[in-house]
């Protein structure tokens, strides 16, 4: 819960505003699972290198964070989220959580009594605020990309303190004209970039760098020796965040280094 917030809105917007906060937490928690490898008795963490890119722009504005599928971008959203709390107020979604088809849908959704837009409006604060949506291709060519679409047209529009991070893969960014229209500027930081898009103010999230891949089978041990000698393909997707967590699992759940390279070479 962000206790650091200060209500100072109409008594009309108030409870709006809470229910927000609550939703944020909840987002918050849920999305945690990401920026961590199960071991059993423990979890691993490994900071991604481009976290402080990330967090520098969002400082600087309003952007997208783009990312090839499973490259990691929930758990860089989310730990820029709670990063952000430190910093100002924070509203913190997650399309793929919700079945809506438009912005009315959206305000029952979040059990809100006035529209999400006016209550941000109403919401005044001595700080910036960060409206941060996570995983925008989650309703590709439905109703529900034209809700989230409208959402973040209006919240730019309001042209206050509220700023807008989205995370999106980047086959959709480049499919998506309107939100690349939305997001227009240059990218804050040319080593975490991808330049078919200089125009749109953007993040790039990779995959695992050789650095923080290493970390990972220093701390999973398993892991390292189900990869050690192992087809090229498989270390391959071993490389993509999403997928060593699904390797791992796999692991845990008794499935054998040999297994896994079998399914490699069938691939």
């Amino acid at each position: 819960m962000q206790e650091h917030v200060g209500l100072v809105a109409p008594p009309l917007y108030a409870d709006d505003i809470r229910a927000l906060q609550n939703h944020s937490d909840e987002i918050a928690r849920a999305l945690t699972r990401y920026e961590s490898i199960d071991q059993g008795a423990r979890t691993i963490q490994i900071p991604r290198e481009c976290q402080n890119a990330v967090l520098a722009a969002a400082a600087g504005g309003s952007l997208l964070i783009i990312g090839e599928p499973g490259a990691g971008k929930s758990a860089v959203i989310n730990t820029l989220a709670r990063e952000l709390r430190q910093r100002g107020d924070v509203v913190e979604l997650a399309v793929d959580r919700y079945n809506v088809n438009d912005l009315d849908d959206l305000r029952v959704e979040l059990g809100l009594r006035n529209d999400v837009v006016k209550v941000l409006e109403a919401w005044d604060g001595s700080t910036d605020g960060w409206l941060i949506i996570d995983a925008l291709d989650a309703t590709r060519g439905g109703r529900g990309e034209g809700a989230f679409r409208v959402l973040i047209e209006h919240v730019l529009a309001l042209k206050g303190r509220w700023r807008v991070v989205a995370s999106i893969r980047t086959f959709d960014l480049r499919m998506g004209i309107r939100f690349r229209e939305l997001f227009l500027g240059r990218p804050p930081d040319k080593a975490y970039s991808d330049p078919s898009f200089a125009t749109v103010r953007h993040v790039l999230v990779p995959p695992w760098s050789p650095t923080e891949f290493a970390q990972v089978l220093i701390q999973a041990p398993e892991l390292g020796r189900a990869l050690a000698g192992a087809p090229a393909k498989l270390r391959q997707l071993a490389e993509v965040p999403f997928n060593t967590r699904l390797i791992n699992e796999l692991l845990q759940s008794g499935v054998v280094a040999n297994t896994l390279r079998n399914l490699a070479n069938q691939a």
